[in-house]
């Protein structure tokens, strides 16, 4: 087990000792095992080498429980220990892993007395895929989830499916039918006093709202979003919403209010161990740094970033990282650099089917070629970016090349 940045003796003792509390008579081991998972990212500092130590631990714990309690968990407690386990990989960013706890749920949920938690599993692999811009494959398993749902009357998990499919639509840009789902699901989740789901459907359409240039009326959304999850308790959630909001100040250029709400959802990311929320807040906030000229922090958090997003084979989480390495170094003037990163950047965008992405690239490079003096190329990259932006009905993002555009043409 890697040893680096912790206290491998103090660690294993402190694990003994959590699992040494847990008595199969009493069933108190569900919350032994949220102690012991928040323990281990408490005692590890946060630096994105030590993920796979987090993980390590995680799952040696687990591992320990399990052995101990092995003869006295039913069926239906198994499948809850191994649902959570599979949700704390996937928050640690060990996707992989919680595949493989999803599918071994898959398993022990054969019996139909076990449909919904099958159904429940099922749609959290699609996020796992989704995270991985799998998009066919985060369709084909919430398509799934949903009519398990419908089958067995499951309302809730309708309306949990109907949001996770309006996802999947609008990060490939299909906003009007990422809008038909929501309201599906919104629908439902109104009817049933579902807190959490309408909280994340009024999150879903900020960010839609925000992208469509109504950044008032995002807030707004964002505002009903966050009160809701913080009523609700659920964290996650609400570490996300923050994070949103921070990215519509800073689209807006309140630039204060942005640090603000970017500081909000790095710590809770950081109480509650996700990774991939970490590395997102760690690159939007580069933006900030630009805005004050400080280009080497702003480096740094691209390096950081990257390396995250690397590590859990986020390719779009890439392609945003190289959009921003771009202007950093157009900042600079390191042309060839900013050029190379940019087009990387469209790649990945254009492969895993990311057109506001691919657009808001092809828009820096042409600033960036406009600003080294090759207006030919520059217009060819802002005429891109317009063409993306008219398709996503993005109203701000099309304004702005319209302008630059009307300065470079006769």
């Amino acid at each position: 087990m890697p040893t680096k940045n912790v206290n491998e003796a103090f660690m294993l003792e402190k694990i003994n000792e959590y699992v040494a509390q847990v008595n199969p008579d009493d069933r108190n081991w569900f919350g032994t095992l949220e102690n012991l998972e928040s323990f281990i990212f408490q005692n590890i500092e946060e630096d994105e080498r030590d993920i796979q130590i987090k993980i390590n631990f995680f799952e040696k714990s687990i591992e320990d429980m399990k052995k101990k309690l092995s003869s006295s968990l039913s069926k239906f407690q198994e499948i809850h220990m191994e649902m959570r386990m599979a949700q704390c990989f996937e928050k640690f960013g060990a996707w992989d892993k919680a595949l493989s706890a999803y599918q071994k749920i898959l398993i022990l949920c054969r019996a139909d007395v076990f449909a919904l938690l099958k159904s429940e599993a099922i749609r959290y692999m699609g996020h796992i895929y989704l995270m991985r811009n799998q998009w066919e494959k985060a369709f084909d398993s919430y398509q799934i989830s949903w009519k398990l749902c419908q089958a067995k009357g499951d309302q809730e998990g309708e309306a949990y499916a109907y949001s996770s499919i309006g996802i999947v639509n609008f990060e490939q840009g299909k906003y009007s039918l990422a809008s038909k789902y929501w309201e599906k699901g919104l629908e439902l989740a109104e009817r049933l006093n579902e807190t959490k789901l309408i909280a994340q459907i009024n999150n879903n359409l900020g960010a839609m709202t925000s992208i469509l240039g109504n950044w008032g009326k995002a807030l707004t959304y964002y505002e009903k979003s966050a009160s809701l999850f913080e009523r609700s308790g659920e964290y996650r959630g609400l570490a996300e919403t923050y994070h949103n909001m921070a990215m519509t100040y800073a689209d807006a250029e309140r630039w204060s209010a942005s640090s603000r709400y970017y500081e909000k959802s790095c710590e809770i990311a950081k109480e509650i161990g996700d990774v991939r929320l970490q590395a997102m807040v760690k690159l939007n906030r580069v933006e900030l740094y630009i805005s004050i000229g400080d280009y080497c922090v702003g480096l740094a958090l691209c390096n950081q970033a990257l390396l995250t997003f690397q590590q859990l084979n986020d390719h779009l989480g890439e392609a945003e990282t190289y959009k921003f390495l771009g202007i950093l170094y157009a900042k600079k003037g390191e042309w060839y650099s900013a050029g190379t990163y940019f087009n990387d950047s469209i790649y990945l965008a254009k492969k895993h089917n990311s057109p506001l992405l691919q657009g808001e690239a092809h828009f820096e490079n042409g600033k960036m070629q406009k600003q080294n003096g090759n207006t030919g190329e520059a217009n060819k990259h802002f005429k891109v970016a317009l063409t993306l932006f008219e398709r996503l009905q993005a109203k701000k993002d099309i304004e702005k090349v319209k302008r630059e555009l009307t300065s470079i043409e006769p």
